[in-house]
């Protein structure tokens, strides 16, 4: 009896729908260590341990001294590489090029590369979203948008010949998102924008390893192709030379992954 006297004698109008005034809190999401780790360099960047251009210690280091595992680490790293605060030169180490004062939750970028192991998925759709989008531009291209892609491709050339490796990444970005708009869809459009942007700054890695300019000629070749097919509105051939393409660019970064594996345990 006194149980229910107690239960009936307690304020139930604090638990009544639509009190403003219950004692809830917001949940905070749960930290992993990838998380932990790119605040702690975050923090470090802002108090001046590190500043702009300096170079961070190498991942085993890192790892070490956090007590985690490297694999925590490298996904810490790629999404500070991602919100473009850090760089990875190959064969000299992870650089610091921003203060760490941008506006960005990094838990939604470590939760996004953490998901996306190696950042496969996000190159196996990018594939699809181009295939489709190039497929689409081959029956809805119009003149303005050969000629974009015409430019970007003759862009492509120049800079190859003068071995400029950021302008070449920007024609080749160009180059892509002109094959995109000219499928003239805005949907796909925007889909495909940020997957490019994230897999671009691996592609710069991957060609100042240098091997890339080695084979320059044929990756052009490709770009060639899928121009050649939106042209004349065909759709098999634009399909097959999409695939090729991102059959050479896993070779790359295949070699790419091999090359920073030998340097992490050099």
């Amino acid at each position: 009896v006194l149980c229910c006297f107690l239960f009936v004698a307690l304020p139930l109008h604090r638990y009544e729908y639509g009190d403003h005034n219950m004692p809830f809190q917001e949940i905070a999401p749960r930290k992993t260590k990838a998380m932990h780790i790119a605040e702690q360099i975050i923090s470090a960047i802002k108090q001046g341990e590190y500043p702009v251009g300096s170079q961070l210690p190498p991942e085993r280091q890192i790892a070490e001294e956090m007590k985690v595992s490297r694999n925590s680490v490298r996904e810490a790293l790629r999404a500070l590489q991602i919100i473009g605060i850090i760089e990875s030169r190959a064969g000299m180490g992870t650089y610091i090029c921003e203060n760490g004062e941008k506006s960005i939750d990094i838990s939604k970028v470590v939760a996004f590369v953490e998901g996306n192991k190696d950042l496969f998925e996000i190159w196996e759709a990018r594939q699809e979203l181009e295939i489709t989008l190039a497929k689409l531009a081959s029956t809805k291209a119009k003149k303005n948008d050969l000629d974009n892609i015409a430019i970007a491709l003759e862009a492509m050339r120049t800079d190859i010949a003068i071995a400029d490796n950021a302008k070449y990444l920007e024609a080749n970005m160009i180059f892509h998102l002109s094959v995109a708009k000219a499928a003239h869809n805005s949907v796909l459009m925007e889909a495909l924008r940020p997957l490019i942007e994230v897999t671009s700054r691996q592609l710069l890695d991957e060609i100042d390893l240098g091997y890339t300019w080695q084979k320059e000629q044929k990756d052009l070749d490709t770009h060639e192709e899928i121009f050649v097919a939106i042209r004349n509105h065909n759709s098999d051939s634009v399909c097959k030379a999409i695939r090729l393409h991102f059959d050479l660019l896993d070779k790359y970064r295949k070699r790419y992954d091999d090359s920073e594996e030998l340097r992490e345990t050099a």
